[in-house]
C-alpha cells in the first residue's frame, strides 16, 4: 500500500489556496496603485445638440424622492441641452405620485412587475425602453442620451454642468461618482469604502487602462443606442444589473468610448442598518458569482479570439473572493503555515501585497477615519458578510432584492 504523508498534503493545499490569494492580493495592489494615477480628463466644449433623458426607476420611493426631484429642478445643465425627466414608478400610491408633481414637472408610468417570472428591476428598465421608444411623447422628444438615477440619488449643483462639459470629448458613457450624504456609524462607513474601493480598482484602474469602467448602478449617462440595446440583453434571471448590462456591452460592442468622472457627484443615504447591508450585500455578492457563471464562456471565447485583455481581466475581477473575507483569511493563513511548517512565503507576500495596497488607498481616498469606524465593528460586518454568500442560490436567482429603509 502506498503510504500518504497527510502532513505534506495539507501543506500542498495550504499553498495552492494561498497562492491564489497571493494572485489576488496582487491584483487589489496593482489596480489601486495604478488607479491612483488616473486623472479626469480635462472638459471640452460643450455639446450644442445633446437631449437628455433622466430615467427614475422609483420602486416604493419614500419622503427622499422629493429632495431627488427638487435636486433635478433646481440644477438644469446648460441652456443648450434640452433635458427631460421620466419616472417609472412602481408600488406607489396616487397621492404621493401627486406630491412629486408638486416638485417639478416630469413624464412618468406608474406600473408593478412582481407578476413576471425573474429580476422585476431588469423588467422596469425594459419596460423603460419600450417606452422611449414608442410612447409619443418620448419619440417626439427623441433623446440622445439616457440618465439613470436611483430613486435616493441626490445629484450635486454641477452634476449636469460637468456631464455636459465631459460630453464635449463625446463619450459614449459617463459614470458619475456616488457619496454618502452622512456618515453614522461603522455600517455606514464600511458601505462608503466599498464604493470607494470598486472606483479605485473597477472605475479609475479600467479607464486608466482604456477599458470601460464598471456601472455603479446608476448615476451615468450613456448613449441612448446602447442603452436600449444592452437593456434589451439584459438576463431576467440575473439578480443584478450593472454587471449584467456591462458584460451585455463588452461582448456586442468594441469601440465605446467612456471615461468616470470623480468631480460629478451624487449623494445618496448609505445604510446604518446591518441587516439592510446585508440584504444588500447578498444582492451584490449573488449579482458577481451568478453573473460570472452566466456569462464566463462567452466573455472565455470572445476574450481569447479578439485578444481583448479588458475582457479576460473582467473574468478575473469578477472571480476574485469577497474582499472582507479576503483581508480576514490572508492573515489566518500566514499564522496558520507559520506554526505549522514555520515557512510562509506566499501567505507573507500576499499580505504585503495587501498592505501596501490598503495604505495607498486609504491615503488616496482619505478614508483613514471611515476605516477606524470599520474596525471597531469589523467582526460583525464579517459574520454579516458571510451570512450573505450562504444565501446565494435559488432564493437570488432572478430575483432584485430590494433593500428598503425605514424612514426615520
Amino acid at each position: 500500500m502506498m503510504n500518504i504523508n497527510y502532513l505534506d498534503l495539507a501543506h500542498y493545499v495550504l499553498q495552492f489556496v494561498s497562492f491564489y490569494f497571493l494572485c489576488y492580493s496582487f491584483y487589489w495592489m496593482m489596480t489601486l496603485f495604478i488607479g491612483s494615477f488616473y486623472k479626469e480628463p480635462e472638459t471640452s466644449t460643450h455639446p450644442q445638440k445633446d437631449r437628455w433623458l433622466v430615467v427614475l426607476p422609483a420602486y416604493a420611493p419614500n419622503s427622499t424622492f422629493f429632495e431627488v426631484l427638487k435636486s433635478i429642478r433646481d440644477h438644469q445643465p446648460p441652456n443648450f441641452i434640452e433635458m427631460k425627466t421620466y419616472v417609472l414608478f412602481q408600488n406607489t400610491n396616487a397621492k404621493f405620485i401627486d406630491q412629486c408633481y408638486q416638485k417639478m414637472d416630469f413624464l412618468c408610468n406608474h406600473k408593478s412587475f412582481h407578476n413576471r417570472d425573474g429580476n422585476s428591476y431588469v423588467h422596469a428598465l425594459k419596460f423603460i425602453c419600450h417606452q422611449i421608444t414608442s410612447d409619443n411623447q418620448l419619440k417626439i422628444f427623441d433623446p440622445t442620451h439616457i440618465i439613470l438615477l436611483d430613486k435616493d440619488n441626490i445629484i450635486a449643483p454641477d452634476f449636469f454642468y460637468k456631464m455636459s462639459a465631459l460630453r464635449g470629448n463625446n463619450y459614449d458613457l459617463i459614470q458619475g461618482k456616488r457619496l454618502p450624504l452622512s456618515q453614522k456609524n461603522g455600517v455606514t462607513s464600511y458601505d462608503q469604502i466599498s464604493e470607494a474601493l470598486n472606483d479605485m480598482m473597477m472605475r479609475q484602474y479600467r479607464v486608466k487602462m482604456g477599458w470601460l469602467p464598471e456601472l455603479s448602478g446608476s448615476g451615468f449617462l450613456v448613449e441612448k443606442k446602447l442603452f436600449i440595446k444592452g437593456v434589451n440583453k439584459l438576463d431576467v434571471n440575473n439578480p443584478g444589473m450593472d454587471k449584467n448590462l456591462l458584460i451585455n456591452w463588452l461582448l456586442n460592442f468594441s469601440d465605446i468610448k467612456a471615461c468616470f468622472s470623480n468631480t460629478t457627484l451624487l449623494y445618496e443615504e448609505k445604510t446604518d442598518d446591518i441587516n439592510v447591508l446585508g440584504a444588500q450585500r447578498t444582492r451584490w455578492f449573488a449579482e458577481q458569482y451568478q453573473t460570472l457563471g452566466t456569462y464566463f464562456s462567452q466573455l472565455f471565447i470572445k476574450g481569447i479570439t479578439t485578444f481583448r485583455l479588458e475582457i479576460l481581466d473582467y473574468i478575473f475581477a469578477l472571480s476574485r473572493p469577497p474582499r472582507s473575507i479576503h483581508l480576514l483569511i490572508v492573515p489566518a493563513l500566514l499564522i496558520l503555515e507559520l506554526a505549522l511548517f514555520k515557512t510562509s512565503v506566499f501567505n507573507l507576500l500576499s499580505l504585503l501585497f495587501i498592505v501596501f495596497g490598503v495604505i495607498l488607498f486609504l491615503t488616496n481616498q482619505r478614508l483613514w477615519r471611515a476605516a477606524f469606524h470599520v474596525l471597531k465593528m469589523f467582526p460583525s460586518l464579517i459574520i454579516s458578510n458571510i451570512k450573505s454568500i450562504m444565501k446565494i442560490g435559488a432564493q437570488t436567482k432572478g430575483n432584485f432584492i430590494h433593500t428598503e429603509r425605514e424612514e426615520k
